[in-house]
């Protein structure tokens, strides 16, 4: 095994970089629907076309290779095109395989959550069976591109990624704000004291409802919260950095509650996690809505969604994985089954 080879595998099974050169580094291919849609518009590859532009909605001929008239570069050029756009079929190296093609990107079309398949609207009897299909996501000038083993690749992930950070005492809501680069929650008596943050400031206001104990309690809350709290958006996951000593509880997805350490970035929201569950969510596998928020816990243990009894609760959104959800389930999530 060369050098080079040897770099890339064990850069793969160990999620790092390693320097290459541009002509040694792992390729990249563009993500489907992308990659679909610039097909559709080229009017260069037979049997793929645009039923409605307007509305999104591709007419992709599907005849069956059984067919004694099929011709694989007419009626498959589409699968066969998908095959060696991501590796799986190689002129002149590779047995071609129509069929395989075929089930190979019907799958692909059926697992995203990108494109949904009109099953009442396409004919797959007849002399001249179609399918139409929806394309979901909305077309851009940077689609985004992911690399061999399925991760994506995109220097601009976190312009990407919206955070809404909602602060609330007992069940009221504050305020709503969405940092461009994440913020600094503080107490409404903040002194910066030499705490260097890039992130926006954002301040607590002083609790004035409620009774003397509790405006006592929210008074003791505020004067160990010091420094204050940042919330980022790094490559489209969430973190949180404890930088105050009153103790910070947080409620992830899936209900798991983490304690934060003072000083450590720590990963609440994993977004990639988030993608695996609304592919599974958008085909069927799971029947379970992929959740796409957080809920921090100010000085109290039991982190979930604001009540009366909490003191103060933060409410972190992924706003862009709330999109994303959205796109699944309106109109209606896709609930094609490869085979």
């Amino acid at each position: 095994m060369d050098q080079h080879r040897l770099k890339r595998e064990m850069a793969d099974s160990l999620d790092v970089e390693v320097s290459l050169s541009p002509q040694q580094r792992p390729r990249t291919r563009q993500k489907l629907i992308p990659w679909l849609r610039e097909r559709v518009n080229s009017g260069q590859v037979p049997g793929v076309s645009w039923q409605d532009e307007a509305r999104q909605m591709v007419k992709i001929l599907w005849t069956r290779k059984s067919q004694h008239d099929y011709n694989v570069d007419q009626d498959g050029a589409i699968f066969k095109e998908w095959a060696v756009h991501t590796g799986r079929y190689t002129e002149g190296a590779d047995k071609p395989d129509p069929s395989r093609w075929k089930t190979n990107f019907r799958c692909a079309m059926n697992k995203s959550t990108e494109a949904k398949y009109l099953r009442d609207q396409s004919q797959e009897q007849g002399d001249n069976p179609y399918r139409l299909y929806r394309l979901l996501s909305p077309p851009t000038t940077d689609d985004g591109h992911q690399n061999m083993n399925g991760h994506r690749v995109s220097p601009v992930l976190d312009e990407e990624c919206e955070l809404l950070v909602e602060p609330y005492y007992g069940n009221n809501r504050l305020f709503g704000t969405k940092p461009s680069k994440g913020c600094l929650l503080h107490p409404p008596n903040f002194q910066r004291n030499g705490l260097h943050t890039p992130a926006e400031l954002v301040a607590l206001p002083l609790y004035t409802g409620g009774n003397a104990q509790k405006q006592e309690q929210y008074n003791r809350v505020f004067s160990h919260l010091g420094k204050g709290i940042i919330f980022r958006v790094l490559n489209n996951d969430l973190y949180i950095t404890r930088h105050c000593r009153v103790r910070l509880f947080c409620r992830m997805v899936g209900g798991r509650v983490v304690t934060l350490k003072k000083g450590v970035k720590t990963k609440v929201f994993d977004y990639a996690t988030f993608m695996a569950a609304i592919g599974d969510y958008a085909i069927g596998v799971n029947q379970q809505r992929p959740e796409t928020q957080v809920y921090l816990s100010i000085g109290q243990n039991d982190p979930g969604p604001p009540n009366a009894h909490a003191l103060i609760t933060v409410v972190l959104r992924h706003v862009t994985a709330e999109q994303r959800l959205r796109v699944v389930e309106d109109p209606q999530p896709n609930m094609g089954m490869c085979g």
